[in-house]
């Protein structure tokens, strides 16, 4: 099975160097699994930089608890991050989305606050299971399209920039923040 599966998941590693984050940037990760790209967003973002991880419980964040030894690694609650509590607003450079999209209960309502921390220039990465592929993963009929995720980041408040090269059961977009100020994300929230 893993000879099968190997190179069919999207690499932390690369996809962190396609978007080219930089040492001394923030990187805020939501998604599933918790804590995917941790590891390495704090090895390209050094001592200078931090690293936000959002989950939903402080049992998901336990995933990360490895990674405790480094000062810039903040675990924080999901409501704490929708409340705009725990991460600096404006101070994020890279927001990292793991399958949200296609674990959500109504993708056509999703949308998260995220604009309230986004620096100017700041990028959205998403990285979602792709629609067209149906070996493994959550049902293919309950996943979002590269396209229907596009007009949903756009119906968010970004602007859709690139496709990253992925390999295997994934796609990955990358967006960018529509230039409006804090105050006008705040009002973005879950629809």
């Amino acid at each position: 099975i893993l000879s099968r599966l190997s190179g069919k998941f999207v690499s932390p590693q690369v996809i962190l160097d396609e978007v080219g984050l930089r040492s001394g940037q923030s990187v805020l990760e939501l998604g599933s699994p918790v804590g995917f790209f941790a590891q390495a967003a704090l090895a390209k973002v050094g001592v200078e930089g931090s690293v936000y991880v959002a989950g939903p419980d402080n049992e998901s964040l336990e995933s990360v608890s490895h990674y405790n030894h480094y000062e810039n690694l903040h675990p924080v609650l999901l409501r704490d991050i929708l409340a705009g509590k725990t991460v600096p607003l404006g101070g994020i450079d890279t927001v990292v989305l793991t399958n949200l999209l296609s674990n959500a209960i109504h993708p056509g309502e999703f949308c998260i606050s995220i604009n309230q921390y986004l620096r100017p220039g700041s990028e959205v990465v998403l990285i979602d299971w792709d629609s067209e592929i149906e070996e493994v993963g959550p049902d293919p009929a309950k996943r979002v399209s590269r396209e229907q995720a596009i007009k949903l980041m756009g119906e968010c408040g970004l602007d859709f920039n690139r496709v990253l090269k992925t390999t295997g059961y994934h796609y990955g977009l990358v967006f960018n923040a529509t230039g409006q100020s804090h105050a006008e994300s705040d009002n973005l929230g879950t629809r």
